[in-house]
């Protein structure tokens, strides 16, 4: 799969490589691997590393794209097949609840995968390089840009807020917890120890904090974006003080974290006229 006109499952996406992972198949289960891709798979919002067993269910994403794996039986075997085991029901995930502690983030809820044996896992040849591939077709990749264009290659918090706002228009709160997560904990880590953040993805992380309180009802997530906002002095986004203004009560919500905030945005110089504003709609916020 990739943007290669040799893949079998041609993509046309310049988050997903040339060749970037491929599916294959055991007598135990079907496999997807990375292909050493410049923005990796996810398997169920979670980043996977070599080859991975899927199970039915499982949400394979690639780029922006989202792919759903289904156990289907063949119609003409329907009648000698054995019965397909029905799927227990599994209770509900209870969406992350970080605490209040300074930099304190939820952790990944990925499922465990059964451990295969060796006689499950297929033998696989290495997948051949594009320049071998090349080779064996000649003149075959010369005439298709795709394979002149490099890939996009978005940090990670970018990538996973696009695909976090697909996952919040269908509903699922909870894949977008998943997605965001540890790249937030990773922005607040880097802040926190000094390290300089671009101010597009600290203006992404202040907004989607405030999303994630928003959808998840889990005020911790607001307190995360007020810490990473409090370390550099600055004003949240628009968006975010917008999403603030209206969270209401939520679970985890530090309101000492934000007299903190406030104290700091007081003391703040070198503000903008945008960013004085801004501050001074946050200064309004109730503490209690």
């Amino acid at each position: 799969m990739g943007r290669s006109r040799s893949c079998d499952l041609v993509v046309d996406d310049m988050l997903i490589s040339r060749r970037h992972a491929r599916f294959f198949v055991s007598k135990a289960a079907l496999f997807v691997e990375d292909l050493g891709s410049a923005n990796g798979v996810l398997v169920n919002e979670v980043q996977t590393s070599g080859a991975v067993a899927l199970k039915d269910g499982d949400r394979v994403i690639v780029g922006t794209h989202e792919l759903f794996v289904q156990v289907v039986t063949n119609i003409a075997d329907r009648d000698t097949a054995p019965p397909l085991a029905p799927t227990p029901p599994q209770p509900p995930r209870p969406a992350p609840s970080p605490s209040a502690s300074a930099g304190a983030v939820p952790a990944q809820h990925a499922a465990p995968r059964t451990a295969l044996t060796e006689q499950d896992i297929p033998v696989v040849l290495p997948a051949p390089t594009l320049e071998i591939a090349a080779a064996q077709e000649p003149g075959s990749f010369d005439d298709n840009l795709e394979e002149t264009q490099r890939t996009e290659k978005m940090d990670g918090l970018a990538t996973m807020a696009r695909l976090a706002d697909r996952m919040i228009s269908m509903g699922r709160a909870d894949a977008a917890v998943r997605l965001l997560g540890d790249h937030l904990r990773d922005l607040l880590d880097k802040v926190q120890r000094g390290r300089t953040v671009p101010p597009a993805a600290l203006e992404t992380a202040g907004v989607y904090a405030m999303k994630l309180s928003d959808i998840s009802k889990d005020g911790a997530w607001a307190t995360l974006g007020i810490e990473l906002f409090t370390q550099v002095r600055k004003p949240l986004p628009a968006k975010a003080v917008q999403l603030l203004e209206t969270l209401g009560h939520c679970e985890n919500f530090d309101r000492q974290k934000l007299a903190f905030y406030k104290a700091a945005l007081r003391e703040a110089r070198g503000l903008s006229p945008g960013e004085v504003t801004l501050a001074e709609r946050i200064l309004k916020l109730p503490v209690r």
